[in-house]
């Protein structure tokens, strides 16, 4: 399910600071601006295609937590993910998670392997967001 650019954009009003514009960080503002966020039913899940001017998905982003990766990928979730990236053909899929989310960061590909997101896709690279809180990143990533 696609998110809707009024859900984003409301998101986006709701955590944007009167003293910095938010977000800090540029690729995630770029994402959320520009590109296309889709949504697993209702599971905590966000995939993000960014598309390059010829209209081809340039990249994948998946937008998760530590907790959320230990809870595992449903098999259905897996298909579905790996239906979109099929379909995106991007280089490489991206998994970004909040900077202060310390488990992430030294296991994530542990997190990686045991949530079954390597059966989406071997080409997974990673990547943090900052600037935000927890309570703001799982705002976007829950319906």
């Amino acid at each position: 399910m696609q998110i809707t650019r009024q859900e984003i954009d409301a998101w986006i009003q709701a955590n944007q600071g009167a003293k910095k514009p938010w977000p800090k960080q540029n690729t995630f503002r770029r994402l959320l601006e520009q590109g296309a966020l889709y949504r697993f039913e209702h599971e905590p899940h966000v995939l993000c295609a960014l598309e390059q001017e010829d209209g081809r998905k340039a990249s994948a982003h998946l937008f998760t937590s530590s907790s959320l990766l230990n809870e595992g990928l449903s098999l259905e979730e897996q298909e579905w993910v790996r239906g979109l990236v099929d379909s995106w053909k991007p280089r490489f899929v991206w998994v970004a998670w909040m900077l202060t989310d310390r488990t992430m960061q030294g296991q994530h590909e542990v997190l990686t392997q045991t949530s079954g997101l390597l059966n989406v896709s071997k080409k997974i690279r990673y990547w943090s967001v900052s600037g935000v809180t927890r309570i703001q990143f799982e705002a976007l990533l829950r319906p």
